[in-house]
């Protein structure tokens, strides 16, 4: 019903794009401009997938109660992230727009009005957390466990300080591929999860690390989720230094689609 209601759309000429079956011939120059700046966004997106599941299944490893206290302290944390992904879109629009119309200053000026707003938002909620994090869990866990409830509620304070970092690295990665500059985002998100996030919690939330193909082990922290929720903040500051870092550069705004 979805894909129908959007066809009906493009077929109407909603918004000035309209349809046309002679547009539909393949165009191979076109295809591969579209091929180069898409395929490192897919692999952005599936990575990310990949390395959350991986990041899951370490957490899963620390027993129900571990498992059960992050996946609703996720689904909590989704208030703060969701508003964060519609100023991700709207900084993509924007810096797209821009630089379609050689603005450059409008471009930057768009994306980082985005950063600002967006970012108002999840600083906010990330408050909320912080200081009334009790609020949300017994409001929407209070069915669980007490134990799940209190590991939640501590699991929601220690990501409320990534909240402004976590809108650095959404909204300015947003708007770094809407200029199609992709490639960075990806290199970044392999850098965070590769090298921070998954390594980390294993040392942070494992008490000891086995070595493959050994009886031996590693020693590490022994955290629990509470370790894995401290890197995941960790990897968060780190990929929202090197996101600033590429919008500060300003290559992004030359990068030719």
């Amino acid at each position: 019903m979805g894909g129908a209601l959007i066809l009906g759309c493009l077929l109407a000429g909603r918004a000035g794009l309209r349809l046309r079956l002679r547009g539909l011939r393949p165009d191979p120059a076109m295809i591969r401009r579209i091929l180069r700046i898409g395929v490192p966004g897919g692999i952005d997106s599936l990575s990310i997938l990949m390395c959350h599941l991986w990041y899951l299944a370490i957490i899963n490893a620390l027993g129900t109660t571990s498992a059960a206290a992050h996946g609703l302290g996720i689904r909590i944390e989704s208030l703060a992230y969701l508003p964060g992904t519609a100023f991700q879109v709207a900084a993509a629009t924007m810096a797209g727009q821009s630089l379609g119309a050689d603005d450059t200053d409008r471009a930057r000026h768009s994306v980082w009005t985005a950063l600002m707003c967006g970012g108002a938002f999840m600083t906010a909620d990330g408050y909320l957390f912080s200081y009334f994090g009790f609020v949300f869990t017994w409001a929407f866990v209070g069915s669980f466990t007490s134990l799940v409830a209190c590991m939640t509620q501590e699991l929601l304070q220690i990501v409320a300080v990534s909240m402004p970092a976590l809108a650095i690295t959404m909204i300015l990665t947003g708007g770094l591929r809407g200029a199609g500059d992709t490639r960075w985002p990806l290199a970044i998100t392999f850098a965070g999860y590769l090298f921070v996030r998954i390594p980390g919690a294993y040392f942070f939330a494992w008490s000891e690390i086995p070595i493959p193909g050994t009886a031996a082990a590693i020693p590490a922290l022994g955290w629990g989720v509470h370790g894995a929720w401290v890197v995941m903040v960790a990897d968060t500051f780190f990929r929202a230094a090197l996101v600033l870092a590429r919008y500060l550069h300003g290559g992004w705004t030359r990068v030719k689609v």
